[in-house]
């Protein structure tokens, strides 16, 4: 009877556990999560790389939250904000030495594209000691909210236009393949139709005092 007990309080203590994970808008994320982003792209992500021991990791934290609700109620779909645990263990120690982390806390964003693509501004974005070709670390004061926000806005901006390029490149690409050019041409006008929308309604949503 105990044994019945102690295992349905332990089913109780983990569900409770994943409603408050997933009530979350920041979440942290695995090592396998992060990895599989850092392959393969499927949204802009922010990380907020930090140690549970830290004070100033502590202090921002809520910050983090701030931001991560700031995308959610704007509903925006394409970039997320998470965080990641460095000490978490050694695999999770690893990853962060191998990002070239090295002070907690730390922002990482991660693009759709390679950020050293841009030459005017490879040394904003693409700083020698982060060690991945699609992160951009945040180089300003984590604790000026404002700051850290127009970041993620700008480096997201840049994201779309790195898909924008190689929409255009390999829809240039298929026309010169042979495919027709009428209908190409077409595609490629409703398809930047589509995105000029996303951006003004992304600009609609920003408040005034923005």
């Amino acid at each position: 009877m105990l044994i019945c007990l102690s295992y349905l309080l332990l089913c109780v203590a983990a569900v409770g556990a994943h409603l408050r994970q997933a009530g979350q808008t920041v979440v942290d994320l695995s090592v396998a999560e992060l990895r599989h982003h850092m392959e393969v792209w499927s949204e802009d992500l922010v990380v907020f790389f930090y140690a549970p021991w830290s004070s100033d990791c502590k202090r921002l934290a809520p910050l983090t939250e701030s931001l991560g609700r700031f995308y959610v109620e704007r509903r925006v779909k394409d970039i997320r904000v998470a965080k990641f645990n460095c000490v978490a263990s050694k695999t999770h120690r690893e990853l962060c030495d191998g990002l070239g982390i090295q002070s907690l806390p730390t922002f990482l964003f991660f693009a759709s594209g390679k950020m050293r693509s841009f030459n005017r501004t490879s040394t904003l974005l693409a700083e020698r000691d982060v060690k991945h070709h699609r992160a951009s670390k945040f180089r300003g004061d984590p604790y000026i909210y404002e700051s850290l926000r127009d970041w993620t806005r700008i480096m997201r901006w840049l994201s779309l236009g790195q898909r924008w390029a190689r929409y255009v490149k390999q829809t240039t690409s298929d026309v010169l393949g042979g495919r027709t050019l009428i209908a190409e041409n077409a595609r490629l006008r409703a398809e930047k139709k589509r995105l000029l929308k996303r951006l003004e309604a992304w600009g609609d949503t920003e408040p005034s005092s923005a």
